[in-house]
């Protein structure tokens, strides 16, 4: 039987035996659901940045969440109707050399994203939400864009 003099060493012993096992910072995917938690400040501090079309640089050491933050700043944002862009610049091929792939991906992502939304998109022009471009053009013309 343990006494309470015990159990600040047999706690010791578990604690070491168990607890640098496993690398918890091994895990390569960004956190989601349940396992993101916490972050509500910068959530609400970037949200507000976004919709008013302001700039925001996240900043941090390794492993500390950057990327899990940007992730649900995007789920949230999509769940509201903007379109969102994400690009992982480690995932650039290295044969790449100039800008010419960045714009084609994001130009690719941005089709794939508006493919079903068509006139639902929000679009924002400093901070304040505008009118569809298009709307007008395409209330007077066909569906080659020439008017009717």
């Amino acid at each position: 039987m343990e006494t309470a003099t015990d159990q600040p060493k047999t706690l010791r012993t578990t604690l070491d035996k168990w607890l640098f096992r496993r690398d918890l910072f091994a895990a390569n995917a960004p956190v989601q659901g349940d396992r993101f938690f916490a972050r509500t400040n910068a959530l609400s501090q970037i949200g507000d940045a976004v919709a008013s079309s302001k700039s925001v640089g996240i900043f941090g050491l390794r492993k500390v969440g950057k990327t899990s933050l940007l992730h649900e700043i995007r789920r949230r944002c999509m769940e509201s109707g903007d379109v969102v862009l994400y690009l992982d610049l480690l995932a650039v091929p290295e044969h790449i050399t100039n800008t010419d792939w960045l714009y084609w991906e994001l130009a690719n992502q941005l089709r794939q994203n508006t493919a079903d939304l068509n006139a639902q998109i929000k679009w924002r022009l400093g901070g304040v939400v505008v009118p569809h471009p298009l709307s007008e053009l395409a209330r007077t013309s066909g569906p080659i864009g020439r008017k009717t």
